[in-house]
């Protein structure tokens, strides 16, 4: 063949459009959005030397990986709860629905499919001074499973009091989960996670690798900064483990973020994020049994009588 017929580069760029063409058909009937899918499918049609690639990188509306993980981590979840008590969540899910509140956060359980939950406690910490000391608080008291979620770690002084606290309650047989999103803590070293692994501790990369098309979708990041003690205490916010978020990155100071402290029935919902995102861990995590992360028996749940009269307090709902 003579790559420098001009009937060469006519195949070629005859295939280009041809492949810009059935992406364009892909982004109309997969882009969550009409403006979305018009946005790429255009330039796809026209220009597709130029728009392929950052479709393929960019475009994909669905992490199928993700999907087929969730859906084998939901069965597992329905199976191992069959036999818990969800009468609680279940009278605290109806109390939220008669509180004049629901009204403006009605939308909410329909996005995350989880139940709007009545009754929860709720701290505001308004800075990385207040949040970290009440996370390592809480932590310090657990007593059966730690649960540890965030887009950043960095192995600075912060995450390395983090380690050692972790490695401390590993040691006295609290069952640890930390999982991290690997593109934000690019910079962590392979070392950290192997102290974690070696001192017990089930430390994970939020990985989008699996399967060759899921290795283009690098916009699947998992920024969530979530915490869960025992069931029974529960963070999320803004904040990551650095020394900057304490205000001490002399380039980055001052810094200020929000975190909240959270206790009631919502931190079922908040351990399920977590247990989901485990299983797309790298290496997969090991399945959890969710009866020992949620608060079952250990909570008081106020009976309706108890509650007749009684303001309803901090309806809360999760998004997955």
């Amino acid at each position: 063949m003579d790559y420098h017929s001009p009937y060469f580069f006519g195949y070629v760029l005859g295939l280009i459009h041809l492949l810009g063409i059935v992406a364009a058909l892909h982004a109309v009937f997969t882009v969550r959005t009409a403006q979305g899918a018009i946005a790429w499918a255009m330039p796809l049609v026209f220009i597709p030397y130029l728009t392929l690639i950052p479709y393929l990188i960019f475009g994909a509306r669905s992490f199928y990986a993700y999907i087929k993980a969730r859906r084998q981590a939901n069965q597992e979840m329905h199976v191992a709860m069959a036999n818990l008590n969800w009468r609680p969540w279940v009278e605290e899910a109806l109390t939220a629905r008669e509180s004049e509140s629901y009204a403006a956060l009605r939308a909410m359980p329909k996005l995350g499919r989880m139940p709007c939950l009545a009754n929860n406690q709720v701290k505001l910490l308004i800075d990385g001074k207040a949040t970290f000391d009440a996370i390592f608080a809480a932590i310090h008291q657990a007593r059966d499973v730690v649960l540890v979620q965030f887009f950043i770690i960095h192995n600075d002084t912060l995450g390395k009091a983090l380690q050692q606290l972790l490695l401390r309650k590993a040691a006295e047989g609290v069952k640890v989960f930390v999982l991290y999103d690997r593109v934000g803590s690019h910079a962590l070293p392979a070392s950290y996670s192997q102290v974690l692994r070696d001192g017990g501790v089930e430390i994970h990369a939020f990985a989008t690798r699996r399967g060759w098309f899921n290795r283009f979708q690098v916009n699947f990041r998992n920024h969530r900064k979530i915490v869960v003690v025992d069931g029974l205490t529960g963070f999320i916010g803004g904040h990551n483990v650095g020394d900057e978020y304490l205000g001490e990155h002399p380039q980055l100071s001052p810094w200020r973020d929000t975190h909240v402290q959270i206790g009631g029935p919502v931190l079922a919902c908040f351990a399920g994020v977590v247990r989901r995102r485990l299983v797309l861990g790298d290496p997969p995590a090991a399945a959890v049994d969710p009866a020992r992360y949620l608060p079952g028996e250990r909570r008081t749940v106020p009976s309706p009588r108890q509650r007749a009269g009684r303001p309803t307090r901090n309806l809360l709902a999760v998004l997955p």
